[in-house]
């Protein structure tokens, strides 16, 4: 249909029109702007006009821009519309690109790191030149199987003395467990939360490459061989363990504590209900004078067998910390007789 015929019709029919309604387009053009996509805009009658020109375009009683200049306006918008999302989208890659590299490796002479153009993945591409990272402590959350970028960031950290993980699936893409390796040469303190699925690996590192770690914490992960292992092979001086594993903790565990780790000051057990009374009395006659905190926090063999208590009191004569807190059925006469002999108690907690 005719666009002038379509007028006259809505006319006859009492449409009322807004006449000689002027609308000023701008025309300016940066030619600097190299478009990709569809190209230049297609409405030849607006794009030759005038800087400075005016198009006449109507409207209906809707709003709804009718006539010639109504059609061409309606043109040249769409185009333009699509024009800038294409030029977004295209800007939104530049800005990535130049984030990657200037910002993720922005230091490369205060680091030493430099980018590999001819890898794929590129994050992990970073090579080590001399310097490392100064970083003694770091905490991480989440990390997945597959993320990349990792590899760097361990083979930096060679100086690190604590570490925290939390939550996570993996320690980043196929090639960053070697370089994790690295950061474990000089780890001191270690707590691991939640990491069921890599909480074994890491133990065997620690293991094979760390003879530096006096303490650990182990939250909600592992496997009971795994653990074992590591207690059993590791030649690291721990003097604290912090474990809540309710159904990964046994007694054999303990009896491995007993054998391999003889510098034990702090032993702190919570929700483990596997644990018996023989594995507590093994702990308290190997480490009886050089322990100084013990926590059983709702740890139900303090209230299942009696007299434990009282043993572990007997034993522990440099115990200086003491909870047992959570465990609502404990006997008052239990509590009391550990607490008369340990004479060096100064902190309680029930």
């Amino acid at each position: 249909m005719d666009p002038g015929e379509n007028s006259d019709s809505d006319s006859d029919m009492g449409v009322g029109e807004t006449s000689n309604t002027p609308m000023e387009v701008n025309n300016t053009q940066d030619s600097s702007v190299e478009r990709t996509g569809r190209g230049a805009v297609q409405c030849k009658r607006i794009t030759k006009m005038r800087e400075g020109e005016l198009l006449n375009v109507q409207y209906n009683e809707d709003g709804q821009r009718i006539g010639e200049g109504g059609k061409d306006l309606a043109s040249y918008s769409e185009d333009e519309k699509k024009g800038v999302v294409s030029d977004i989208g295209e800007k939104w890659k530049e800005f990535k690109s130049r984030l990657t590299r200037e910002f993720a490796f922005d230091g490369e002479e205060e680091f030493g790191l430099e980018f590999d153009e001819e890898y794929e993945v590129g994050v992990s591409s970073v090579s080590h030149k001399s310097s490392e990272l100064p970083l003694e402590c770091l905490s991480v959350s989440g990390l997945g199987v597959g993320d990349c970028g990792l590899g760097w960031l361990w083979r930096s950290c060679t100086k690190l003395k604590r570490l925290e993980l939390r939550s996570c699936e993996g320690i980043g893409d196929g090639n960053s467990f070697t370089s994790f390796i690295k950061c474990l040469k000089a780890l001191q303190e270690l707590e691991i939360r939640t990491c069921k699925t890599i909480v074994d690996r890491i133990l065997l590192l620690l293991a094979e490459h760390c003879s530096s770690l006096n303490s650990l914490l182990l939250y909600d992960g592992g496997s009971r061989e795994g653990l074992h292992q590591f207690i059993s092979r590791s030649r690291s001086n721990i003097q604290k363990l912090d474990l809540r594993l309710p159904l990964d903790l046994e007694n054999n565990h303990l009896l491995a504590v007993a054998e391999n780790i003889k510098g034990l000051i702090s032993l702190r057990l919570q929700s483990c209900c596997l644990v018996t009374g023989e594995g507590l009395k093994t702990i308290g006659s190997t480490v009886s004078v050089a322990l100084e905190e013990l926590a059983l926090i709702n740890c139900d063999v303090v209230e299942r067998e009696p007299g434990l208590l009282t043993t572990l009191g007997q034993n522990l004569k440099g115990l200086k910390k003491l909870d047992l807190s959570y465990n609502e059925t404990l006997v008052d006469m239990e509590f009391i007789s550990m607490v008369v002999s340990c004479k060096n108690l100064t902190d309680i907690t029930q």
